[in-house]
C-alpha cells in the first residue's frame, strides 16, 4: 500500500505507473515472483528503520505459511521460478551474523 502512494503522487504528475495488487493470493506467480522482490529489498518498519536480516527472513516465511494455508501451491523457496526471488532474499541476508553479548554469547 506505501508503494501505491508512492506511485499515486508519480501519477498526479502526469506519469501513469499500474499500482500494486494488494492482496497477494490474487497475483499471478510473476507479478509475485517481482513484489517479493521489491519487498524483501525495500520493507522497513512502521517507524522507518530497517529490520533485521533475520526478521525479514521470518516475514518470508509467514508468507510461504499464507500462501499454503489459503490453497497457493506456490514455494517460494525452492520453485525455480522463484529464483529472483530468493537472489534477492539471499543479498538481504547474506552479512547476517547473530548478535552476541558482552561476553560474547548468541543473543537470540
Amino acid at each position: 500500500m506505501g508503494k501505491n502512494a508512492e506511485l499515486e503522487k508519480q501519477r498526479a504528475q502526469g506519469k501513469y505507473i499500474k499500482p500494486f495488487e494488494t492482496d497477494i493470493l490474487k497475483l499471478r506467480a510473476d507479478e509475485l515472483n517481482y513484489t517479493l522482490c521489491m519487498f524483501v529489498k525495500e520493507v522497513r518498519k512502521p517507524n522507518g528503520d530497517a529490520y533485521a536480516a533475520d526478521s525479514i527472513l521470518y516475514l518470508t516465511l509467514g508468507i510461504q505459511e499464507y500462501l499454503f494455508t489459503s490453497g497457493r501451491i506456490d514455494n517460494l523457496f525452492t520453485d525455480v521460478y522463484y529464483e529472483a526471488f530468493t537472489t534477492a532474499l539471499h543479498e538481504v541476508i547474506k552479512d547476517f551474523k547473530l548478535p552476541t553479548n558482552q561476553m560474547g554469547y548468541f543473543v537470540t
